[in-house]
């Protein structure tokens, strides 16, 4: 007695009979990865290989009944309206959801040379590193421009305006480029961020150098009027008659009072 998948598989009905033992085997599909859907789609048709699910009216049910529902509208037109170029309704919503999530090489790259910086490395060795990180997939004119500008400035200029268009050639170019730099003829340019820090602690030494100063005459203006005290209070004990009272000592003639023993006279 031959098995269900046997039957299956000799039925002269195309794959339903697949898609049917299919039904009972797949239970789920794995949730959409959009970071990597063309690694996804290879996933599942592994799954619908093994199931033995081949009519693509069957693949596009699974792909439309698991895919979240967040992801829908990007392909809402197929569904409305299925293609009618000859691209089959799974083929079309495989393409358009790889075409919608997939990172373009140049943005993946950027994204990788996040954690590589040219630093003391020379400029063709760097490029290599690029290339491997490419992998191949990407363009002479866009590598170019990517490794252009992971050059320091005053390089870049200079090869900016070379007529060398190989990429190669123009790394050996900035390896010789960099091997003669020096620091008196190529300065690293103020930035709008360095020259704002600058007047701010330009502005902050005026200030504390005004601050001394005011603190400064503060306490020599104290210390004369200190001195002005001391020198009246010493004018006057200096002055003072002991044969005098109180108020003739005070006031002289012009006392009202006098507190006798008083030998003030006023002649």
């Amino acid at each position: 007695m031959s098995s269900p998948e046997r039957t299956a598989s000799t039925s002269n009905i195309g794959d339903a009979p697949s898609a049917y033992i299919a039904a009972s085997s797949i239970q789920k599909l794995p949730p959409f990865w959009k970071e990597n859907p063309k690694l996804w789609f290879m996933q599942i048709e592994s799954i619908f290989g093994i199931s033995g699910i081949t009519r693509d009216e069957t693949k596009f049910q699974y792909v439309i009944g698991n895919i979240d529902s967040n992801f829908l509208p990007h392909i809402s037109d197929i569904l409305e309206s299925p293609p009618s170029d000859g691209t089959t309704k799974y083929q079309a919503v495989k393409d358009r959801l790889i075409g919608t999530f997939s990172e373009s090489q140049e943005s993946k790259l950027r994204r990788l040379l996040k954690s590589h910086q040219l630093g003391d490395q020379k400029p063709s060795h760097f490029l290599q590193i690029m290339r491997n990180i490419a992998s191949g997939q990407l363009n002479d004119s866009l590598l170019k421009t990517l490794f252009l500008e992971q050059l320091p400035e005053d390089v870049r200029s200079i090869l900016v305006i070379s007529q060398v268009s190989d990429v190669s050639a123009l790394a050996h170019q900035a390896d010789k480029i960099m091997s003669l730099r020096s620091p008196q003829l190529f300065e690293m340019k103020s930035t709008p961020e360095n020259a704002d820090i600058s007047m701010l602690c330009q502005k902050i030494d005026a200030l504390e150098k005004k601050v001394n100063s005011f603190t400064r005459s503060r306490s020599t203006e104290r210390q004369n009027r200190n001195s002005s005290i001391s020198g009246k209070s010493r004018n006057r004990s200096k002055s003072r008659n002991k044969d005098w009272c109180w108020y003739h000592n005070r006031f002289a003639e012009k006392a009202t009072k006098c507190i006798k023993p008083c030998s003030f006279s006023k002649n």
